[in-house]
């Protein structure tokens, strides 16, 4: 199997209803979040997906999605939690990335299992009222993905996802002091005060250059 996944949302259609991912045209300014205008939404996929990102077969959302025949830019990822969740709520249960595997070099081997919850563990330390305070929402968000791409009739929308960028940077060896399974899997820390490979993968998720690409593929 290989580590990318990739996500198709297929039909156009008006009848949507709670957004995961949102195609965007946007102007950019020196200002603002990731340094974006608000732009345009110019086509939404209203509906939430789970899927292996190790396997090669595509997923397609469980709903159509609706779109407009205009020059996009960039795209927009959303991590929701799980449907009937208030949009405002901190305290959270939704996995948003569930991750196992072993990692090795030379003659050391890894075990590792971990995961990861978009929750108020990761936000920024800011007074409240402060200006640029972070938001829950915030931390939800993958913005400014590049999405070079002119939609047409017949066409679907595919996004990719490629896990191997998560682990990009990620040291193994820090885990020695996290607790661990009893067959010795190190059982990752979560939040913005875990380990390092948490870190690591909190940030590639992030990560809009190479992490996520899309294109619109015609049949």
């Amino acid at each position: 199997m290989r580590p990318e996944r990739l996500i198709e949302c297929s039909g156009i259609r008006s009848d949507a209803e709670a957004s995961v991912w949102d195609l965007i045209v946007r102007p950019a300014w020196a200002h603002g979040e990731m340094h974006l205008g608000a732009g345009r939404i110019v086509g939404e996929v209203l509906s939430q997906v789970t899927f292996d990102a190790l396997s090669s077969d595509s997923t397609p959302f469980p709903t159509n999605g609706t779109v407009t025949q205009e020059q996009v830019r960039t795209a927009e990822v959303w991590f929701y939690p799980e449907p009937g969740t208030p949009g405002d709520a901190t305290k959270l249960d939704t996995v948003a990335l569930d991750i196992a595997g072993r990692a090795q070099r030379d003659a050391q081997l890894v075990k590792f299992r971990g995961l990861l919850k978009l929750d108020d563990s990761w936000l920024s330390d800011q007074n409240a009222g402060s200006r640029g305070n972070q938001s829950i929402t915030d931390i939800r968000k993958v913005r400014g993905i590049e999405a070079e791409l002119f939609p047409t009739e017949g066409g679907v929308l595919e996004l990719a996802f490629d896990v191997r960028r998560l682990l990009r940077g990620a040291d193994f060896a820090s885990l020695s002091g996290d607790k661990s399974d009893a067959d010795g899997t190190k059982i990752l820390t979560p939040g913005k005060a875990g380990d390092q490979v948490m870190t690591n993968l909190y940030q590639g998720l992030h990560e809009v250059d190479q992490t996520y690409s899309v294109r619109w593929v015609l049949p």
